[in-house]
């Protein structure tokens, strides 16, 4: 049977961040080696639960290796990442089984503290290690900025057809069948790559409204030409200050770099052309609460695009939590906001104690300051819950200490407040859960995401409000002070 390896060094960087991100095993997300990946993704929806079950379906032997998912947030120590790769290296060494081929999982958006794309450098030093014949699947998010040099070494480069990524058996199944295909010598893949000067926020990447849901519906009818083996539009992480970011489009063909290159040109004029339907401006945070307060009859979702954790954003900020104080809101939860020592304050009053809470704006004053916050101490937890949703179910999340407040707001007004010690994605019910509250309970839900939170919570069942607030995810790019992006680049110059 063909061997095939699994690897993952996941994060997204933020180069906007205060605080550095890290690869540190005790201070990631999800880590495991060896055997250990099995025990801790199989059964799951996620990329690696994926992987073992397409790999079950196709016939080839898995090989997990290394599964090293952190949390987005600012650069990555090189040191760090390089103990990582040590990792990984050591790993594929000592497999008795010799390996026919790599699957890679990246999220194409990491930066090093030294400024380079460290998704590249990993790709060199496995390269380095297993010679330039072993095929290598490459697996992106679909915010990766894409690299040229990353076309070179990889054999295959594919991402997901939807973001949110709720198609991720699909979408791995369909890499894992094309790298056998290639390591079978079925195909002969060559790698088209092109960029294009383009900035595109993060809420503006969801693949369920247009421009994006026409042009992934085009990349389904390329991939059914004769020749054409996959192609994939990515559309950047514009978080990171980085002369690659931005949105790109790569092509793989059976055979011919021409067929490739010809695709390629045909995806980039599509998505040249639409780019100004890709500057949605949304409602202001009081526009939105208001908006869901009106909303008597209806369920109501309000994303807080600017302080969104899957995009390296602190989870501390307090535009929302000023704005449901403020207008008196009733019958909402808002899930999570970050804040350790609010937490141990609250642990410290217990279950039942009415408390005085300074909440929020610790570290960084581009999310607001902090609010004065007063209310009952409802539920306490150890922040460890199963996520229950189609991105990454079945996996174990941390979100720290964390504690459920009934807090008050100006005229009578009541909400939940979700306190966690680490920032948090809010793509997952199973922190509601995990403190006692019903996700479909409330009847207006504030999630800080930018993007994510549509993988759980479908905007066909609630009126969606995304609302820009202040913050390093918030989808006006004019307020970043960009120092090392290629220029004129699109939004930002005229183009």
């Amino acid at each position: 049977m063909t061997a095939i390896g699994f690897a993952a060094i996941h994060q997204r960087t933020n180069t906007f961040a205060r605080t550095s991100g890290s690869l540190l095993p005790e201070r990631m997300r999800l880590w495991a080696i060896g055997s250990d990946v099995v025990r801790l993704f199989a059964g799951t929806r996620s990329a690696v639960g994926a992987f073992l079950d397409a790999a079950a379906q196709l016939g080839a032997t898995p090989v997990p290796l290394v599964a090293a998912y952190a949390r987005a947030g600012g650069p990555v120590p090189q040191d760090e990442l390089g103990a990582v790769v040590d990792h990984l290296v050591t790993a594929i060494q000592e497999q008795e089984l010799a390996l026919d081929g790599l699957f890679l999982h990246l999220s194409g958006a990491l930066v090093t503290d030294r400024g380079t794309s460290g998704d590249a450098w990993v790709l060199r030093q496995l390269r380095g290690v297993l010679g330039s014949e072993l095929p290598i699947a490459l697996f992106l998010d679909q915010c990766a900025n894409v690299t040229p040099e990353m076309a070179e070494l990889a054999t295959l480069i594919v991402g997901s057809r939807r973001w949110p990524a709720t198609d991720l058996s699909s979408s791995v199944s369909r890499a894992l069948e094309r790298l056998i295909a290639t390591v079978e010598r079925r195909i002969q893949p060559v790698v088209a790559v092109s960029s294009l000067p383009l900035l595109i926020p993060l809420s503006s990447q969801r693949t369920d409204r247009e421009p994006w849901r026409s042009i992934i519906h085009r990349c389904r009818q390329w991939e059914s030409h004769p020749g054409v083996v996959s192609v994939s539009c990515f559309a950047g992480f514009p978080y990171a200050d980085v002369p690659e970011a931005g949105a790109a489009v790569v092509v793989v063909a059976d055979g011919s770099i021409e067929r490739a290159e010809e695709v390629v040109s045909e995806a980039v004029d599509e998505l040249w052309r639409r780019r100004d339907e890709l500057a949605v401006r949304e409602l202001n945070i009081e526009q939105a609460v208001h908006t869901g307060m009106a909303a008597e009859h209806r369920r109501v979702v309000i994303a807080e695009l600017g302080d969104a954790p899957e995009g390296g954003a602190p989870g501390e900020g307090t535009a929302v939590l000023w704005a449901l104080v403020d207008l008196g809101v009733r019958d909402a939860a808002l899930a999570a906001l970050a804040d350790a020592a609010a937490v141990q304050a609250a642990i410290g009053a217990g279950i039942g104690s009415r408390v005085e809470l300074l909440v929020g704006g610790r570290s960084d004053r581009r999310h607001g300051y902090p609010i004065e916050v007063r209310g009952v101490v409802r539920r306490i937890a150890d922040g460890v819950y199963c996520r229950r949703g189609p991105l990454d179910g079945g996996v174990a999340e941390r979100a720290g200490p964390s504690v459920l407040i009934e807090a008050q707001g100006r005229h009578q007004g009541r909400f939940s407040l979700l306190l966690t010690s680490e920032p948090v994605p809010a793509d997952d019910p199973g922190l509601l859960l995990a403190l006692g509250v019903p996700p479909d309970e409330p009847r207006i839900l504030v999630l800080k995401s930018a993007v994510d939170y549509l993988g759980a919570w479908d905007p066909g069942a609630a009126l969606a409000l995304p609302a820009e607030t202040p913050g390093i995810t918030t989808p006006d790019l004019r307020f970043f002070p960009y120092q090392r992006v290629r220029r004129p680049i699109w939004p930002l110059d005229p183009l």
